[in-house]
């Protein structure tokens, strides 16, 4: 079990880091709200698989917020620092 977790904190950070990524680079425009819910919803189902219910409960809140498109981009940045907060260390 100690070698599950510990891939999935690295999983973690990785989806974190192109969540991260995502949100400043509006190159991609409305796409890349599709791509950090994505990002979200599989980061929020390997989280609570595995029992970390506060990054679940983040990477719910920022795939929904982003279903908004770029109508979410003012909050984008909290809701992406929230989930950051909530990464298993």
């Amino acid at each position: 079990m100690d070698d599950l977790v510990e891939r999935f904190r690295a999983e973690a950070v990785e989806r974190f880091e192109r969540i991260r990524e995502l949100s400043v680079d509006d190159t991609l425009g409305d796409d890349r709200y599709e791509a950090i819910r994505e990002e979200a919803h599989k980061l929020k189902g390997a989280a609570g698989m595995l029992g970390f219910s506060e990054l679940k409960e983040r990477a719910a809140e920022l795939e929904d917020l982003v279903r908004l498109g770029p109508d979410s981009a003012s909050a984008l940045g909290v809701a992406v620092a929230r989930m950051h907060d909530a990464l298993p260390a």
